[in-house]
């Protein structure tokens, strides 16, 4: 497997941005930081996939940045995009490579999302077949693109329906990105998505899972909290919940009590929780989810320090998911490894993010 430099900085360039480099991290220290990765888990069109998504990042490509790419001389072809050449070439690029997954996985990604999805419905004009079936039905290392097609509420309707249906066990962890990272509306119509294409109610498909799992209790709570997504942000409520969460558990010996947690997930909306969350750190000097990593306590704190830091911190969330994703020590590694990269492409992969994945990763 290459190196992770000429790829990573391949795909900054390669990609459309617009980005400001964050001042606590210069452009030589990024450079450094990645220099000597490799990621084992990946096969090379995953590789490529995840290097050349169309991520909005948070780090402009300055003028010393570009030559410096630029001198590596990695920079490969670049794919024309919709607006270059029209949709109806794009389609006859792509169905004449459909036995060269390489050059698939470079023109799809290569677009953005919506641009992909204007692609899925122009290939079904020309040639009668949904592309997302088409690539599907190719071979197993590049069946992921067909993600990049769906809407975002097909998309997260069949990440979910996959969690459920993982083996051995459920993907809990898919199914808490869901109803934390996702706005309420989006919500309504991923459960109305999964309705109409499984015939079933995706929280009744939660609630009947066996056996049972603290995380079931969560994601009851979580899907109850959507309803109040109307609701005001309060800090007063803010300060309240925040107070009976430290009188409940950090304020207390033994475990934390549950119902409390439980009410608070699921009567506030997920903007009002994390104000809770921000609120506790401000109080008590510390984040909820430090006082929990700090104990050695049950099943069910490890899960609230999982939704908590989802909430809280999705930015390191996600940095460390990803890490663990690249260095092979989860048992998912590409199932999660295109799960995030294709839905959080659309809210923005911030610096913060890629931080996080650096300081993890400068740690092995």
């Amino acid at each position: 497997m290459k190196s992770a430099t000429s790829w990573f900085w391949h795909f900054l360039l390669y990609v459309p941005l617009h980005i400001h480099p964050p001042q606590s991290q210069p452009t030589e220290s990024l450079q450094n930081s990645i220099s000597h990765f490799t990621f084992p888990c990946l096969t090379s069109q995953c590789f490529t996939f995840f290097f050349h998504l169309p991520i909005l990042f948070l780090i402009s490509p300055t003028p010393e940045l570009t030559a410096n790419v630029l001198e590596m001389g990695t920079l490969a072809t670049t794919v024309p995009t919709t607006s270059d050449i029209g949709l109806d070439n794009i389609c006859q690029q792509i169905h004449g490579s459909l036995d060269k997954p390489n050059v698939l996985v470079q023109i799809l990604t290569s677009l953005s999302q919506l641009e992909c999805r204007k692609i899925r419905e122009e290939y079904k004009r020309i040639y009668e077949e949904d592309l997302v079936q088409v690539c599907q039905n190719t071979e197993p290392e590049v069946s992921f693109l067909s993600s990049l097609m769906l809407n975002p509420s097909e998309r997260d309707a069949n990440f979910a329906r996959r969690a459920l249906e993982r083996n051995p066990s459920v993907d809990y962890k898919a199914l808490i990105e869901i109803f934390t990272c996702r706005k309420s509306s989006h919500v309504m119509l991923i459960l109305e998505a999964y309705r109409l294409k499984y015939r079933s109610h995706l929280v009744l498909d939660i609630a009947a899972i066996e056996p049972s799992h603290p995380y079931q209790k969560m994601l009851m709570a979580l899907s109850a909290s959507h309803k109040a997504h109307n609701a005001e942000i309060s800090q007063h409520i803010a300060k309240c919940d925040a107070r009976r969460l430290y009188q409940t558990g950090e304020g207390k010996a033994g475990a934390i009590d549950e119902a409390v947690v439980l009410e608070i997930l699921s009567k506030r909306s997920i903007p009002q929780i994390k104000l809770t969350l921000f609120t506790y750190n401000h109080i008590y000097g510390h984040s909820y989810t430090a006082f929990l990593k700090s104990k050695d306590l049950g099943d069910f704190e490890d899960v609230v320090r999982v939704v908590a830091t989802c909430i809280y911190n999705p930015s390191k969330y996600f940095a460390k998911n990803l890490h663990e994703c690249l260095k092979g020590t989860t048992t998912n590694d590409k199932g999660a490894l295109v799960r995030i990269m294709v839905s959080r492409a659309e809210r923005q992969i911030t610096g913060d993010f890629l931080l996080h994945w650096l300081s993890k990763a400068s740690t092995c």
